[in-house]
């Protein structure tokens, strides 16, 4: 069979060649140009980022009749048999099938006779996370001072599982995955040097879904070129064979879920998984969208390896709070599919959580409104709230609310007085309750459309406008009608329902403090050890 795959007719026969590992290629060129090798190298990193090859490589740079300022020069003799794999120099261990004592024991016999073609004898072993333990001690001091004519390059996927006794031998490089956009640009390379005719936007989501690995680039545009025959490669055949949805698609999903169409959002799902687009890759392309909205909302661009027709984040009134709450739904749905019992379950269950989470618009979605003035009209200070007065134990007077009164009446009512208490009432969570708690009404202005009111805030990160969004959207809901909040920043505030709450606390282990220094059994514990009432002690 004459017809070799791409990922190996394409394989770098120089440093030069070599993709997306600039930093790796300027260290070893200048070794090699300087003569200052070192015994034993250690490539680390994903899959299909050109570890062999650069092993490959290093032989040949050592070995080459004809060295290039520290590259190889890919066309003499030495060159091409050790691209052949016919040099008996450079000997190739494959650490998955031969990972014992005796394997590798064999193997380093090999050590003692010097290079008979080549200049240096270099040993590989490719996935040199799979020997045992064993053949790994066996190793440690041929690895630390082999005969000078030797050197050995050792590759790994997982250097977690490689001995420190093995790495501190080594000089080990971290070979990073490859950029979205510098995979893009090389399949554009070789699409046009092998005349192979594609669509503008059709190589985008190949390299996408490399995630990093040159090979997987490569080996999935081999499918794609097979499925397209002699046509155009088009998007949609390239959507199809990833089990991706289309743009207008994932637009049209992304907007049922901002608009809480259940319905919608349901079917879509249904018809993109009978299409044969995969619930695995539907959710990541909705965690995608949400990483966008977040992307977009705090650092307002747009980061690399984008496909060109995908859901503008602004048109989504989704939070990046709430963004990343759904893009976590999205993650945990794709761990669990497999639990799922089909993936159109999985995949419509984690929909469904997601609108579950989804911001309630209370004021647009109310059945029942709640009857209110028409007259609009400012209240500040002073209000016209239906309060009885009650005697407290020590003779003060204090306000009581009727608690069976509904939020929505009491609202219409509140004043600066007695905004701590309808605050209590309120109640809310997190941030929500914290904001509320700690805020001081100075004015309210209501309002048939939407009451604004204005109040005073002692701390800047509760004025974030997500989190007062958030709580125009609970306090609305609670009483029926819109509410919009404007704060303003003061250093102290005084009347808030923290600061009442507090002062409260203070006079309750005050009053406690006296009882305690009063009572009999406490002064005589006290005297009999020596000892002292810890006043911080005292819990309310």
């Amino acid at each position: 069979m004459s017809y070799t795959a791409l990922a190996r007719s394409l394989r770098p026969n120089k440093f030069a060649s070599v993709v997306g590992q600039e930093l790796v290629v300027r260290a070893l060129t200048y070794s090699v140009r300087l003569g200052n090798m070192h015994h034993a190298y250690l490539l680390t990193g994903g899959r299909g980022v050109g570890k062999t090859t650069l092993a490959r490589l290093i032989a040949k740079a050592l070995n080459c009749e004809r060295p290039e300022n520290g590259d190889c020069c890919g066309t003499c003799n030495s060159c091409k048999n050790i691209e052949e794999g016919s040099f008996l120099d450079v000997i190739e261990l494959d650490a998955a099938s031969n990972r014992g004592v005796e394997e590798i024991q064999a193997f380093f016999e090999q050590l003692r006779y010097p290079p008979s073609l080549g200049k240096m004898k270099v040993i590989i072993i490719d996935e040199v996370h799979m020997l045992s333990s064993h053949a790994f001690n066996s190793m440690l001091k041929t690895l630390e001072e082999p005969p000078n004519y030797v050197v050995f390059v050792l590759a790994t996927t997982e250097l977690n599982k490689v001995p420190l006794t093995v790495v501190s031998r080594c000089v080990k490089f971290s070979l990073q995955n490859i950029s979205t956009s510098k995979v893009h640009d090389y399949l554009v390379t070789v699409f046009e040097k092998k005349d192979i005719k594609f669509d503008d936007d059709a190589l985008e989501p190949i390299a996408s879904a490399a995630s990093g690995s040159l090979r997987d680039a490569l080996s999935i545009s081999e499918q794609v070129i097979a499925v397209s025959g002699d046509k155009s490669i088009a998007l949609s055949t390239v959507f199809e064979i990833l089990g991706l949805i289309s743009s207008e698609t994932l637009e049209s999903l992304v907007a049922a879920i901002a608009k809480n169409d259940v319905a919608e959002a349901l079917k879509i799902s249904n018809e993109a998984l009978s299409k044969g687009a995969s619930a695995e890759t539907i959710l990541d392309q909705l965690a995608t969208v949400f990483h966008k909205i977040c992307q977009t909302k705090i650092l307002n661009s747009v980061g690399e390896g984008e496909a060109g027709n995908v859901v503008i984040a602004d048109e989504m009134p989704v939070t990046e709070t709430d963004a990343n709450l759904f893009y976590q739904i999205c993650i945990l749905g794709k761990r669990d599919l497999h639990l799922a019992p089909n993936e159109l379950v999985g995949l419509q269950m984690t929909i469904l959580r997601i609108l579950a989470f989804l911001p309630e618009r209370p004021f647009f979605q109310k059945k029942k409104s709640i009857e209110t003035n028409s007259r609009d009209h400012v209240i500040s200070g002073e209000g016209d709230v239906d309060m009885t007065e009650s005697s407290a134990s020590d003779g003060e007077k204090c306000i009581s609310v009727d608690v069976g009164s509904s939020l929505g009446m009491l609202f219409r009512k509140v004043d600066t007085t007695t905004w701590p208490h309808f605050v209590k009432r309120l109640g809310g969570n997190g941030l929500v309750k914290q904001f509320l708690s700690q805020s001081e009404l100075v004015s309210i202005s209501y309002a048939k459309s939407s009451s604004v009111c204005l109040i005073k805030i002692d701390s800047s990160f509760l004025m974030d406008s997500d989190l007062v969004k958030k709580v125009n959207f609970y306090v609305s809901d609670k009483i029926g009608e819109a509410v919009e909040f404007k704060t303003k920043f003061f250093d102290e505030v005084e009347s808030s329902l923290l600061m009442i709450e507090k002062d409260e606390k203070e006079k309750s282990i005050n009053e406690a403090y006296a009882k305690i220094s009063k009572s009999e059994v406490v002064n005589a514990f006290i005297k009999r050890f020596d000892g002292k009432v810890l006043r911080e002690s005292i819990k309310n």
